[in-house]
């Protein structure tokens, strides 16, 4: 488990701590403790673009055995950070985005079958004129339901959430601060 995700779970431990205050709060704090926020992570590393492919085509399994196992505490959120990093450098595009595509597709599924958030990183390249763009370019970017752009404030220390495409949402923008405590 990285060393951060244990910083922040301390620091919500804490805080929520310090707000209960009354004894119902209080009393539902007490199985609220580190390492109970911490049992119910699951953290896989790949290390190359086959890796990656593997862990999300069994990623089905992977959610129906812990399911199985907690079913008071079913999986509620994927995180893949990130899904460009592998490919950033294959120079066969054609299977670059045959291999994308259907890592994206199947990352539907899952959502749709486990009624699972799916939430998948890009990284952002400089391209030209163009300016900055998605790493994987734009077809990536339509598999897509919601895009938020995650980038730094020029106006402030802060940093800006902008949100790019949603079915169900206006775009808007959202302010918020990266903390040793997690994200403010």
């Amino acid at each position: 488990m990285p060393a951060r995700v244990a910083e922040i779970a301390q620091a919500t431990v804490e805080y929520l701590n310090s707000i209960s205050d009354t004894e119902d709060k209080a009393a539902a704090m007490e199985a609220f403790t580190i390492e109970s926020v911490l049992s119910g992570i699951e953290y896989y590393r790949v290390h190359d673009h086959i890796e990656q492919i593997a862990f999300v085509m069994q990623l089905p399994k992977l959610i129906e055995e812990h399911n199985a196992a907690n079913p008071q505490n079913p999986v509620g959120l994927v995180v893949i950070d990130s899904i460009a990093f592998h490919f950033r450098t294959s120079s066969d595009m054609a299977q670059r985005t045959r291999l994308l595509t259907a890592m994206a597709n199947q990352l539907m599924a899952v959502a749709v079958k486990f009624n699972v958030a799916v939430v998948v990183t890009n990284q952002v390249t400089v391209r030209g004129n163009a300016g900055v763009v998605p790493a994987l370019g734009e077809t990536w970017s339509h598999n897509a339901t919601v895009r938020v752009l995650l980038e730094r404030a020029t106006e402030s220390n802060s940093r800006r959430a902008r949100l790019i495409k949603s079915n169900s949402h206006e775009p808007g923008i959202a302010y918020y601060e990266i903390k040793p405590e997690g994200v403010r």
